[in-house]
This record gives C-alpha cells, structure tokens and sequence, in this order.
C-alpha cells in the first residue's frame, strides 16, 4: 500500500523536515505534517481501487486499500482540521494554497497522468507547497513561502531535466521533444531566478535564501544542458536527492 514512485518520498521529505526543523516543535506544524504525511499515503490505494494498478492488483487488494484509504483520510482530514484551528486566523489561507496543489495532483492521479509533464510538475508543486502552512502554524509564513518556493523550483527543475535524458534515448530518441523540454528547463531557470531576484530586492526574501536556493538551479541546469546517458539515471537520481539535501540544509542555516 506504500507508493511506488521513489522520487515521491524525497519530494515530501525535504520540504517536509526543512520546514519542521525552522519552526520547532510547534503544534500546528506537526498536525499539518501528520496530515501532509495521511494524504500522500492515501495515494497508493487509491490507485489500486481505481484499477490504474492494473486489473489483478484491484481484485486482490481491494479490501485491504478500502481500510487503508479510509485511514489515510481519517487521520489527514482530522489533523488537517486541528491544524488549522491552531494556526493563527489570519494564516490560515497557507492552507488553501497547499490544498489548490493537492487538488491539481489528485486530478493527475485519478485520470492516470502522473507520468506525464502536467503531473509530474503538480507533484512536484504539491509537495513543495506543504511547507508554507507548516511554517505558518509557527507564524513564520514568509519562512514557509521561500522553502516552497526554493523547492518547488527545485523539483520542477530536477523533472524537466531528467525527462530530457528519457527523451534522448527512449524509443530511439526524440530530439525534437528532448530540444523543447531543455528550452523549457532554461525557461522555468531564468524566471524562477528572475522571481527570486525581485523577491530579494523589494526585501520580500532575504539575500542569503537566493544564495540557498542558487546551486540547485545551477546543477539542474547543467544536468539539462549536458544530459548524461539513460544508463546513468540511478546515479542521477541519488545525486538529485544529494542536492535536495544540499538545498534543506542551506535554507536551515539562512532561516
């Protein structure tokens, strides 16, 4: 009943333990984690009664994904609702924007286009945005916004990148699709910096958060640039998880 994606659950750790690690054990903060942590394991048999597991796995499991989604949704939606009702009232729309998120990755999800660009990237948004409620119950939103942001860039970035290595060699290459998705990496690169920058400047952000998130972009625009071969993907995945660890632990430090 666990999610089969492995590059989920870097997804939501990172974001997760960097955003705990700033505010402390605060009340709040840990309800919304339990509730973030509920929700994505309520993934795995959700997908499994819709079938997109395939046929034999829904007739097998049916009864035990039954009790394991209903558990899921038990625990998230209660702690949810705790969690908010502990957050400060005029923090509480932290939650909305993580809830919009969610929704996006759902609808992926039970039409069965995780795999595609549309759902990776709402993955990848999705788990990135659970730090600005998490740092909100702290009463540090503008913490949790650069945590997101820095990651939700970050994931975005590091999905972009790796789909240009898939499309140089799968099914003999596309390197037309390889050629746009790289153009889009470099894209979603300069503006997200752009973004940063301006942030940084109208004193939105600290400087030292730009500093924290720049080696991500640098190293994920190079990977986009200088694609190493498909056989590679392993070594790129942990060297992936390495920068997102490189990335929490700069935002600790500048928090």
């Amino acid at each position: 009943m666990l999610p089969k994606e492995h590059g989920a659950y870097g997804q939501l750790a990172f974001p997760l333990i960097t955003a705990l690690v700033v505010t402390g054990p605060a009340r709040a903060s840990i309800l919304t984690a339990l509730a973030v942590v509920a929700l994505f394991l309520a993934h795995e048999p959700v997908l499994v009664l819709l079938g997109h597991r395939g046929r034999r796995a829904r007739e097998t499991h049916a009864q035990r994904s039954w009790w394991w989604l209903n558990t899921a949704l038990v625990v998230g939606t209660a702690s949810a609702i705790l969690a908010i009702d502990e957050t400060a009232p005029d923090l509480r729309w932290t939650f909305l924007v993580a809830l919009v998120t969610a929704a996006w990755l759902a609808y992926a999800a039970i039409r069965g286009r995780e795999k595609t660009s549309l759902g990776e990237t709402g993955a990848a948004i999705a788990f990135a945005a659970a730090a600005l409620p998490i740092c909100a119950g702290a009463a540090k939103p503008l913490i949790g916004a650069a945590i997101a942001v820095a990651f939700a860039l970050l994931f975005v970035l590091a999905t972009l990148a790796v789909r240009v290595i898939v499309l140089r060699t799968r099914g003999g290459g596309n390197p037309q699709a390889a050629r746009r998705t790289r153009a889009a990496t470099f894209a979603v690169a300069v503006g997200g910096m752009l973004v940063t920058l301006a942030a940084a400047s109208d004193a939105v952000i600290p400087w030292s958060t730009v500093a924290a998130i720049l080696p991500g972009i640098v190293f994920v625009s190079a990977l986009a640039a200088f694609p190493p071969p498909a056989m590679r993907l392993k070594k790129v995945g942990w060297t992936l998880v390495a920068v997102s660890a490189l990335t929490s632990v700069l935002l600790i430090a500048v928090a």
